[in-house]
């Protein structure tokens, strides 16, 4: 069976102090945490252009919402490796 590389995106909620945070893996396994935001897979180059363009610091629970949704459909649109669709969760 082929191995293919991937890379993960973790978000991730500290016990103490309850501060979240967000790091991305390429695919050695190596981390890189953002103060703002990380994107990976195949339309990640779509998805940090959306990202820098419609990410603020500071969003609300329905902003948030907002605005990553309208990342993600705006980014998986222009890429037809993608699939269709996304689902977003906030925590």
């Amino acid at each position: 069976m082929p191995s293919f590389p991937s890379t993960s995106t973790l978000a991730i909620v500290h016990v103490s102090p309850d501060e979240p945070f967000i790091a991305a893996t390429d695919v050695i396994g190596c981390l890189n945490f953002a103060k703002d935001f990380v994107v990976s897979g195949t339309a990640s180059d779509k998805l940090f252009g959306m990202a820098e363009g419609l990410w603020e610091p500071d969003l609300g629970p329905e902003e948030l919402f907002e605005t990553v949704s309208q990342i993600l459909l705006g980014a998986l649109e222009r890429d037809a490796l993608s699939g269709w669709g996304a689902v977003v969760r906030i925590m």
